[in-house]
């Protein structure tokens, strides 16, 4: 049996165009927060997750809402704390 085969047969499966992910539950409503701290305005990646209550937690939040397009930073720079997030293409409608 080959990798794959091997992966399907322990009850893995790969992530593939055509398989959908489980939504990811938010009790502590992060995400709110951090679109709400976005919306206000241009912000440092690290000022956005200190707006929250638990900022460790909400920079995985905030880098999943980067990668879903929910907010945006400039690509053509290194991403860190210093990198300025603002609300993206999917929330403004382009």
């Amino acid at each position: 049996m080959g990798r794959a085969g091997a992966s399907i047969a322990r009850g893995q499966r790969r992530q593939g165009a055509g398989t959908t992910r489980r939504p990811l539950s938010d009790p502590l409503g992060l995400t709110r927060v951090l679109l709400a701290a976005a919306d206000a305005g241009p912000v440092r990646f690290a000022d956005l997750a200190a707006a929250t209550c638990y900022p460790a937690i909400a920079r995985a939040f905030a880098i999943r809402l980067i990668w879903r397009r929910a907010l945006a930073i400039d690509l053509a720079e290194p991403f860190g704390d210093a990198s300025v997030v603002w609300p993206g293409a999917v929330r403004s409608g382009r």
